[in-house]
């Protein structure tokens, strides 16, 4: 039995947390795809561009869909996996759906999005390791990693620096500069949902933790909840030495402002 269509399915439902449209255009992502899917996809998003524009601008919701707009929109699919984008118009005549050429301005905050991504991927593929190491500083209230034993306020404390990391950092400090258009931004935020960052916390007297922050996506793009889970059997001294943890894990929520 063929995988396509489930996999179309899957593309296609996983898409509808990124789909958008500005007056013109729409945007989706579409990982892995062949040209067939592509076309699918840029289909599913044109038949719901007239009712995203009622929903954006109600005094000018359109009487007609995107087959029979006098002015079709184009429908930008982009696949993650590979970094290319199909821009794809709907032929106003007939409703067929003809190849045409990416606009300047979409195509690098496109590039753009697509460094991003794969700049945060390879940050979570060390998640099974410690990732890379962050410094409490001599001004940090937690002494030791002892602090994080059975203490979800201690842990918090680290949440807290980690996101604050997180956001004041590249590559995530300049995105929204970087990619201008809301939708992209979506589009971007839509493949990051659930990424897990790993971070190797130094303690003011040497000693050692890992953490791993999960993003969890709001409302807004790039305004992502992180949960922050202390990893069982990660605590060591200054001098390497296992420090006995009395938990198995830790959670804690933090809402980026």
């Amino acid at each position: 039995m063929s995988h396509a269509k489930p996999k179309v399915l899957l593309v296609l439902l996983g898409a509808m947390l990124a789909l958008s449209a500005t007056a013109d255009d729409g945007f989706a992502a579409c990982n892995g795809c062949t040209d067939e899917q592509q076309r699918a996809m840029a289909r599913f998003v044109g038949d719901r561009l007239p009712l995203l524009r009622c929903v954006q601008t109600p005094a000018a919701c359109p009487a007609v869909d995107a087959v029979t707009d006098p002015d079709p929109p184009t429908i930008h699919v982009h696949d993650f996996q590979t970094g290319s984008t199909a821009s794809l118009r709907f032929d106003a005549a007939g409703g067929e759906l003809l190849p045409v050429s990416t606009p300047p301005a979409i195509r690098s905050q496109l590039l753009a999005a697509q460094k991003h991504h794969v700049a945060v991927k390879a940050m979570t593929a060390a998640a099974g390791v410690r990732g890379p190491a962050v410094e409490l500083g001599p001004a940090f209230p937690l002494a030791s990693a002892h602090a994080l034993v059975g203490n979800q306020r201690s842990l918090d404390l680290v949440a807290e620096r980690l996101s604050a990391q997180v956001r004041g950092t590249e590559p995530w400090l300049s995105i929204r500069q970087r990619l201008p258009t809301p939708w992209i931004q979506w589009l971007l935020a839509s493949q990051l949902q659930d990424a897990v960052l790993p971070f190797l916390v130094i303690f003011p007297d040497g000693s050692k933790a890992t953490v791993h922050l999960k993003m969890l996506q709001t409302i807004e793009p790039f305004d992502f909840i992180h949960v922050a889970t202390l990893i069982p059997g990660s605590l060591r001294d200054a001098a390497g030495t296992s420090i006995r943890d009395q938990v198995t894990m830790q959670d804690t929520t933090l809402t980026s402002p």
